[in-house]
């Protein structure tokens, strides 16, 4: 018995047509969605021969007969059938043997990358140091059934690669702050926008450390922001790293960075001197003294 053969039966089967009335010649109820499934398939892999031979073998003392017959497929049918069971039988158990060994494959493979993941990945995620110590070593190289020198490869290797997941960072951005002051002059402003799930244990590390105006709350975002300078970032940064469960999102970070180094330098003023020339001339008899200056000429009477 072939495919071929097998899936010339199936499709023969199904066109008998649907099970919705007692005849005696095509599949009941249960098994037509599974023979029209495979009817219309190109070819039929392993696991389907061996299902359709199980659901054929209850059929033969009924349809099988006529089926073997309008599919044009001599011989005694108790043979045929017999032996299509056989064989499906043979390939379930080669094909289940073929699953246990893959199983036990992605088992191994599982707890493999277990002890690597609780080594490394899941320490870092607490923010914890990777301990490289021989209790340690010797889990991984077990594990993977390779030299301690190769594990601590290893494990430094997945240190390497490790970043924080998203739902863990906390983005930059710039943003204009637009404010009053007393005398109602508006002016607009450059801070940076700390974007991030709200965490109150967050708020108030930022609110107590750098204090106002390095912190404040934008309430029309409702973002809280830092004053646009590299000092106040930095510490930010480093409340955020050593204090949170957050990371600070490198590639935001890097963007607002270049922005607080270029655009925070205030010009310094500039001193107008002017240059005074003293002339002492007499009027009078009496001394005079003269100032000359760019933008006027004053005479006063010197004290005597």
């Amino acid at each position: 018995m072939n495919e071929l053969k097998l899936h010339k039966m199936i499709r023969t089967f199904v066109g008998y047509g649907a099970p919705d009335h007692k005849d005696d010649t095509g599949a009941n109820k249960p098994d037509y969605p599974f023979f029209n499934r495979l009817a219309h398939q190109d070819t039929l892999d392993m696991k389907d021969m061996v299902e359709a031979s199980e659901r054929f073998y209850k059929y033969r003392n009924t349809q099988l007969p006529t089926l073997l017959q309008d599919a044009g497929l001599d011989g005694d049918v108790l043979e045929f059938i017999s032996r299509l069971k056989k064989e499906g039988e043979e390939a379930k158990r080669v094909y289940e043997q073929q699953q246990a060994i893959l199983h036990a494959k992605q088992e191994a493979e599982k707890k493999r990358n277990h002890t690597l993941w609780l080594l490394t990945e899941k320490r870092l995620s607490k923010k914890q140091e990777v301990r490289y110590d021989e209790k340690n070593l010797l889990r991984v190289a077990e594990a993977f059934d390779i030299e301690v020198d190769e594990a601590r490869a290893l494990m430094e290797q997945k240190v390497a690669e490790w970043k924080p997941p998203s739902s863990m960072l906390i983005r930059f951005s710039c943003v204009d702050d637009v404010w009053t002051n007393r005398y109602g002059k508006e002016f607009t402003s450059k801070r940076i926008a700390l974007h991030y799930p709200y965490d109150p244990q967050v708020n108030n590390l930022l609110k107590g450390e750098l204090g106002f105006p390095a912190c404040k709350y934008d309430g029309t975002r409702k973002l809280w922001t830092l004053q646009n300078d590299d000092s106040v970032l930095a510490k930010a940064v480093q409340l955020i790293t050593d204090k949170t469960k957050y990371w600070a999102c490198p590639t935001t970070l890097a963007s607002v960075q270049q922005t607080t180094e270029s655009g925070t330098a205030k010009p310094k003023k500039q001193e107008v001197v002017m240059a005074v020339e003293l002339k002492y001339i007499t009027r009078d008899g009496f001394p005079i003294q003269r100032e000359t200056c760019l933008h006027c000429q004053r005479y006063t009477r010197a004290e005597i």
